[in-house]
C-alpha cells in the first residue's frame, strides 16, 4: 500500500472516531458525568487535530500528485526501454539515438514539473 493511502486511511479513522465520540455525547450518562464528558471532549479535539494535521501534511507533501506523475513516467520509460532494445537488436542506431533523445527530453520535462510542484508548495518555517 502506498504512503499516501496510509495517510488517507488514518484521516478517515480520525473522522470516524470523531463521529463515534460525537454520538456518545447524545447519551445522557456521558453528558451528565463530568469525568466521561471531559475525556470525550479531549478525544474529540485530539482526533480533529490529528485529522487536520494529516490532511495538511498529505497536501504539503503532494504524495498523490507525485505518485501519478511517477506512474506515468515509469510506464513511459518501460516502453522506451522496450523500443530501445528492439532498435539495438535490429542495429537501427538512428532510431535508437532518437529514442534516447526523446526520453531525455521527457525526463527533463518531468524534472521541471517536479520543480514547479515544489515551488507551488514552498517550505514554511513555523513562527514562534
Amino acid at each position: 500500500m502506498k504512503y499516501h493511502e496510509w495517510i488517507e486511511r488514518l484521516g478517515v479513522v480520525c473522522v470516524v472516531g470523531v463521529g463515534v465520540l460525537g454520538a456518545l455525547l447524545f447519551f445522557p450518562s456521558v453528558r451528565h458525568d463530568e469525568y466521561h464528558l471531559g475525556w470525550t471532549a479531549i478525544g474529540l479535539e485530539t482526533l480533529l487535530a490529528a485529522g487536520a494535521l494529516l490532511h495538511h501534511f498529505d497536501d504539503r507533501m503532494a504524495y498523490a500528485e507525485r505518485a501519478k506523475q511517477y506512474q506515468r513516467m515509469a510506464s513511459l520509460f518501460a516502453h522506451a526501454s522496450d523500443l530501445l532494445g528492439k532498435f539495438l537488436d535490429r542495429e537501427d542506431y538512428e532510431n535508437a539515438v532518437n529514442c534516447v533523445r526523446k526520453i531525455g527530453k521527457e525526463a527533463l520535462t518531468e524534472n521541471g514539473d517536479w520543480v514547479l510542484l515544489r515551488r507551488g508548495r514552498p517550505l514554511e518555517v513555523p513562527h514562534p
